[in-house]
């Protein structure tokens, strides 16, 4: 028996260990990717707060109702404005984190494939956007009924 390895014993070890390392980092994107969906989840909670944010009563809001009268149209909008980017930048999250990952994971073992899933996932950031075009939108709509009723009331 000789100590020294035969090529098949080196290449099966480094074989191993490549694997071994792939698993690490594909292990790694995918947490990164989950935390960027975490983050996406948050923004799209933020701004659902932030668009609900004029329906809370103040003195001045009070008084515009007074003017304008029913509020019910507008606050509605202000409603659909926050679902829009909210779950618009839920479904971006999950859909980056889970076509990231993937991504990832397939150029790891297989790095031509990298351009493939790199267009796949800025689909995924696209659908944020949408929403937030959407939520602009409402928003314009929105200016547009407040103005209409303020010079049809005067």
């Amino acid at each position: 028996m000789s100590l020294a390895e035969s090529p098949e014993e080196k290449l099966a070890k480094a074989r191993v260990a490549a694997e071994e390392k792939l698993k690490r980092i594909a292990s790694d994107m995918k947490k990164e990717a989950r935390s960027i969906a975490r983050m996406s989840f948050l923004i799209g909670v933020m701004a659902t707060v932030v668009c609900l944010a004029p329906l809370l009563p103040s003195a001045s809001s009070q008084a515009v109702a007074l003017q304008v009268g029913s509020g019910s149209d507008k606050g509605l909008m202000a409603i659909g404005m926050g679902l829009a980017v909210g779950l618009a930048a839920l479904g971006a999250g999950i859909a980056i984190a889970s076509a990231g990952s993937s991504t990832i994971s397939a150029s790891v073992e297989k790095p031509e494939s990298f351009t493939r899933g790199f267009i796949i996932v800025t689909l995924g950031e696209a659908l944020a956007i949408y929403g937030l075009i959407v939520s602009i939108l409402i928003w314009i709509s929105l200016r547009c009924v407040i103005l209409l009723t303020y010079e049809l009331g005067d």
